[in-house]
């Protein structure tokens, strides 16, 4: 952007001049002066009005957009082309992902209305992509966390949850993410319900129907059907003890 001097030279704005420029032209609107922020009157209208945004929401559209008509003032929307839209975008080069991803967002809404209303034949935004916000990777927990953490556990319920949360893949070592409550409560009803039975499981979880706790719990999983082989097996080595001792009873008969 560009002003007058003294001498009826055109002078560059500085960094700080733009910003104020936008700020009063977005307070009082003049930024509609120009052809395309016009348009974007019209778009912030129905975007109130007819999609019905709300107030904070217009606030933040309206900074973007007022921004892209200023610095497009000498074109109309038909001439504002792709590389136009991605130079106004770069203006917000040193800002975050997320916020650049917003921005983009926002222009592009404003194109897609802007030709389904007719206002364009195609919306010069459509090749625009939003660009990809970094990934925040949480650190991974020590190892032995387990025992460090069952070691602080002073009673048997706090040890109980912190052992459902590890099956639960919330907490252990190696662990980044996965905070996942419903994996979390699922595996404590599982639990519960092999220990104390299923009306115990049901009672916990707050069910006031015990078939919905059947419906969900009532199955026999791996880990079920391991204990029945499991108590089977011992079942069959008792019964062999017995007869074994049954029979060394009668030969000293």
């Amino acid at each position: 952007m560009s002003r007058a001097d003294s001498n009826g030279r055109s002078a560059r704005l500085t960094l700080g001049e733009a910003a104020r420029i936008i700020r009063e032209s977005v307070k009082d609107k003049s930024y509609r002066k120009t052809p395309l922020g016009q348009l974007v009157g019209r778009y912030l209208r129905w975007f109130r009005n007819e999609y019905g945004a709300t107030n904070s929401t217009i606030r933040d559209y309206e900074a973007v957009l007022a921004r892209m008509s200023l610095l497009l003032a000498d074109r109309n929307p038909l001439e504002v082309s792709t590389e136009d839209l991605r130079e106004v975008i770069d203006t917000w080069a040193m800002r975050h992902a997320r916020t650049r991803a917003k921005v983009t967002s926002v222009i592009r809404a404003f194109w897609v209305w802007a030709e389904e209303e007719g206002h364009v034949p195609f919306s010069p935004a459509s090749k625009i992509r939003r660009p990809r916000a970094p990934r925040k990777t949480a650190p991974l927990l020590p190892a032995r966390v387990d025992e460090l953490l069952l070691g602080c556990a002073r009673t048997s319920r706090d040890r109980l949850a912190l052992l459902v949360l590890e099956q639960a893949g919330l907490v252990g070592h190696g662990v980044r993410s996965g905070l996942n409550m419903h994996r979390a409560r699922h595996t404590f009803a599982t639990e519960l319900r092999r220990v104390a039975g299923v009306e115990a499981a049901s009672q916990a979880l707050g069910h006031s129907d015990l078939s919905t706790t059947l419906g969900i719990y009532g199955h026999q999983d791996q880990r079920d059907l391991e204990r029945a082989m499991e108590a089977l097996a011992i079942a069959r080595e008792a019964e062999e003890l017995e007869g074994q001792g049954n029979d060394s009873l009668s030969r000293l008969d």
